[in-house]
Order: C-alpha cells, then structure tokens, then sequence
C-alpha cells in the first residue's frame, strides 16, 4: 500500500475532511461560549455555519456527487438530527464533569460516527 492509497477510501477521506470540519465547528463553539453565549446557542450557531461548511466539504472531497436539493434537505435533517443527540448528551455528560469543553470533546466521537453512518447510507448514497 502507497501512503497516498490512504486517500483513496471514502471513509479515510471523511475522517481527514471530517477532522478540519470538526475542528471549525468545534472551535466556534468553544468561541461562542468563551463569549458568555448559551450553550445551547453557541451549539445551534456552530451547526448552522457547520451544515454549509460541511455540506460542502463532503460533497465535493469525500462522497463527490452531484448537488440535488433532495440531498441538502436529508443533509439537514441529519443535521437537525444530530443536533439534538448532541444537545442532551452534551446536558448529560456536563452534569457528570461540569465543563462544556469537555463535555463537547467527549460526545464529539459518538456524534462524528453518528454523522458518518448517515451520510454514507442516506443522504450521500449513489
């Protein structure tokens, strides 16, 4: 195997976009509440500005298919999806270690598998 074969599986490519992806979201989050935000404010911006970021990030880098609107309305419903299970795990887990940073870092990886299932089986499906 090449070092540059890595790049040539979709789920390697989604972990890679996904990192940086993670990494904007995550770093506006963290700005957000930094900035005495709410947290359930600062999580609803960073998916608002994540969704276009991401939605265009993984269509053209990992999954690399034609844009339909069917396919953003499932992105968005995934979205919204995704959104919630955060939200509560985020409540959940602050109430166990009373930092949101932490907390968010923590359900970050369930929430990135989550995300990957669903995008790969529904909404980017060729």
């Amino acid at each position: 195997m090449y070092p540059l074969d890595f790049f040539k599986s979709k789920f390697n490519k989604y972990i890679i976009v996904g990192f940086f992806n993670t990494l904007f979201g995550y770093l506006l989050f963290s700005f957000l509440v930094f900035l005495n935000f709410d947290v359930k404010l600062a999580l609803l911006f960073s998916y608002i500005l994540g969704i276009m970021f991401n939605f265009i990030t993984y269509k053209y880098l990992v999954f690399e298919v034609p844009f339909n609107v069917s396919r953003l309305v499932k992105y968005i419903i995934v979205y919204v999806v995704t959104y919630n299970i955060n939200l509560h795990l985020l409540n959940y887990t602050f109430e166990i270690i009373n930092n949101y940073y932490l907390s968010q870092i923590l359900v970050l990886p369930l929430i990135i598998a989550l995300t990957w299932f669903l995008l790969n089986t529904w909404v980017f499906k060729k």
